[in-house]
């Protein structure tokens, strides 16, 4: 029996051994894989940011019109204040970020319904074409998978009446932007940026 101790010891050993070499495998093929989809998803993030300052440089839409938009409280946003900023003196379209709300059948035209959310809550409310409107129908449902970039010329701004806006929209300014959707872009894959809820969310600027 006392012959046979060294032999268990040997087997005993070899199969913490393997049992240890197994779990480090699997260890670092996890590691490698988890390297591998931040890779990927950094990657897309980068595309994404490209393909939508290349979406802006192409209409020569304005993206920076949230600055100077609070000079104070909240409620000093006026109607005029986002007419100035949205509807432009030199024609430029506006760049902005929406979820889509709708798609409406609007008499002869087709309108994109979309809402910024921020200090403000605007709804802009856009004609728009039958590709457009397929386009953004055609997303993946789910959340965060109705938001886009979107390129508009702005016509009208005008603020909503309290009983329009939803219950838990009551304290913020809700205001109804018209105009005409010219470009989108789905940029579902990019919500989780920090960089996009900054770019969508309307930051107070520091004087």
């Amino acid at each position: 029996m006392k012959s046979n101790r060294p032999l268990l010891a040997l087997l005993a050993s070899l199969i913490v051994a393997g049992s240890a070499f197994y779990v480090y495998d699997r260890w670092q093929a996890n590691v490698q894989a988890d390297a591998k989809t931040k890779a990927q998803h950094d990657a897309d993030q980068q595309r994404i940011r490209e393909e939508i300052a290349s979406l802006g440089a192409k209409h020569n839409a304005v993206s920076d019109w949230r600055v100077g938009l609070f000079s104070g409280s909240v409620s000093s946003v006026y109607s005029v204040t986002l007419q100035n900023a949205l509807v432009r003196s030199d024609g430029r379209p506006t760049l902005f970020f929406g979820s889509l709300h709708d798609v409406t059948n609007a008499g002869d035209s087709l309108e994109c319904v979309f809402d910024n959310h921020g200090k403000v809550r605007i709804r802009f409310v856009l004609a728009c074409s039958e590709e457009q409107s397929s386009y953004v129908m055609k997303q993946h449902p789910g959340p965060f998978r109705d938001f886009f970039a979107i390129v508009a010329q702005i016509e009208a701004v005008a603020k909503l009446d309290a009983e329009s806006t939803d219950e838990r929209e009551e304290e913020k300014d809700n205001f109804r932007a018209n105009g005409r959707c010219i470009a989108l872009l789905s940029v579902a894959n990019y919500i989780n940026s920090r960089e996009l809820f900054n770019f969508s969310d309307y930051t107070r600027t520091k004087h």
